[in-house]
């Protein structure tokens, strides 16, 4: 047993000095001779019946739960391949269908849901925008029904009053959107803009309305001093954010990072 364990150490010291295919190509391997040994062992259990050696049937749920785990460890490293190859395409429709494999691997296999390229762009487009509900997807995409479409994936989360769609995978839809159709992009947050300065003209939950309206027009012209002018003079008009403002300024902030990252 001590062997056993002696090598499988072994196997993860040698897996770390790898790149990703090396890695994979010897999980694979692994895999097949872990496969292999486990057949053989189950094959002698079944001879032998009662009398096998318990030890036997020890190896073989080790063996068991190692395959599981390199299995487990093949699905990330292959999830994170298609990813990396989706920042190499060229083309909107190509980089639609690269997205769509990757958000379809992490569907529920008993959802039944298909993750088509027209649910992808619209997923696409709503990722614009940093919270979401029936008046924002409908100008985003043109049917507020959409929204029940995303609540019955895991790709939405709840946040107070709203919706937002997951940090992970907003980050990379936006990316994606803004490498391959930097036009669409800018029109789109330029739709949020105008809308939050329409609602924020009607008195509607102004430092939600301004903030939200903030972050729209850095992410069309990405210029920090309109942040931190624009916040200024409303604080000097308004005063102090309440909490909830601040919390929202907090996470503005952590998503302007995100799009500078993105933009490098």
């Amino acid at each position: 047993m001590f062997g056993l364990l002696d090598e499988t150490v072994g196997e993860m010291t040698q897996m770390s000095h790898m790149d990703s295919q090396e890695e994979l190509d010897h999980i694979k391997r692994l895999i097949k001779n872990k496969s292999r040994r486990l057949h053989k062992l189950k094959e002698q259990k079944a001879l032998k019946g009662s009398t096998a050696d318990p030890a036997v049937e020890l190896e073989i749920e080790d063996l068991e739960k190692e395959i599981e785990e390199l299995r487990a460890k093949q699905r990330d490293i292959e999830k994170k391949q298609l990813l990396e190859r989706s920042y190499q395409i060229g083309s909107e429709q190509e980089s639609l269908q690269a997205i769509a494999r990757i958000l379809k691997a992490e569907m529920p296999s008993t959802s039944g849901k298909v993750v088509s390229l027209e649910f992808t762009r619209k997923l696409q487009y709503c990722a614009t925008a940093r919270y979401l509900n029936r008046e924002v997807v409908a100008l985003l995409v043109g049917d507020s029904r959409f929204l029940g479409r995303l609540k019955e994936t895991p790709f939405l989360v709840n946040f107070e009053d709203r919706f937002r769609i997951r940090r992970d995978v907003r980050s990379r839809l936006t990316d994606r959107l803004y490498r391959v159709n930097e036009k669409k992009y800018i029109e789109l947050h330029q739709k949020l803009r105008n809308h939050y300065r329409r609602k924020l003209n009607r008195q509607e939950n102004y430092w939600r309305c301004l903030i939200e309206g903030l972050y729209h027009e850095w992410c069309q012209l990405a210029n920090d001093q309109i942040l931190k002018r624009a916040l200024n003079e409303a604080i000097e008009l308004f005063g102090e954010p309440d909490q909830n403002s601040f919390e929202d300024i907090a996470w503005i902030l952590m998503d302007i990072a995100d799009e500078h990252k993105d933009r490098q």
